[in-house]
């Protein structure tokens, strides 16, 4: 079963010669140049980890590229070699995160045979997207930051999201003895599921959801409860 929450920035990019994996994602970054030896691996996955760190922390804004490379321990020329700056850096962060999501994404089982019946699925579900964002804050606090300015970066999370909700639709079949919504609304139903999980664990992460238990075990009941509603609305 694949597992959303081994998603991370911090995967080897490929040599030179070969083809950026997220080219359909929007080409190679300019800043960017790929690894081609593993010392240099290392050190590039090294400042992934360290920028990843100190954007949970500090933010986008308010994070230095001399923090990320003191905290890294890789050399200043290295990190303007690989990145170029800052931006750079960011995109490329970005880009990985949205292709490896997107290929987990694509192998998730939300199969009946698995997880049994829809609630159970559902809050396997929940948790996914939970432990994604939850290891990747980072990231997501990069998009939150820039979302006015660079809106074609919450867009590409916007696909994932997508994603997800056509993964849960093509399963919902096997669940719809357990689903009370009339067929014509099922899609709006399930996308609103979808909606729902992701837009407030990430809120909550992000800190701006007070409202919302901050326990994760009492935040998954909640969603789950909710979802449940939503799929299975009283007359």
């Amino acid at each position: 079963m694949t597992d959303l929450r081994s998603v991370t920035p911090t995967q080897s990019a490929p040599s030179q010669d070969a083809p950026s994996p997220h080219a359909g994602r929007g080409g190679k970054h300019a800043g960017y140049r790929p690894t081609r030896q593993n010392r240099s691996a290392n050190s590039e996955k090294r400042l992934l980890e360290a920028a990843e760190a100190l954007f949970r922390e500090k933010g986008y804004v308010h994070t230095r590229v001399s923090e990320i490379i003191r905290i890294s321990g890789v050399s200043t020329g290295s990190f303007y070699h690989r990145f170029g700056d800052k931006n750079g850096l960011k995109d490329e962060m970005c880009a990985r995160f949205v292709a490896a999501s997107s290929e987990r994404i694509a192998g998730m089982d939300l199969s009946r045979r698995t997880h049994g019946n829809l609630r159970a699925m559902l809050r396997w579900l929940a948790w996914q997207v939970h432990d994604a964002i939850a290891a990747n804050q980072g990231i997501y606090r990069i998009v939150d930051e820039l979302s006015k300015t660079e809106p074609e970066k919450w867009e590409s999370f916007r696909v994932l999201g997508g994603e997800i909700r056509d993964r849960v639709l093509a399963s919902a079949g096997q669940y719809r003895d357990e689903i009370t919504v009339p067929e014509a609304e099922l899609k709006v139903a399930l996308t609103n599921v979808v909606q729902l999980i992701i837009t407030i664990i990430l809120q909550t992460r992000l800190g701006a959801a007070a409202m919302f238990p901050r326990e994760p075990e009492a935040l998954i009941d909640m969603l789950v409860q909710a979802a449940m509603g939503l799929l299975q609305p009283r007359e």
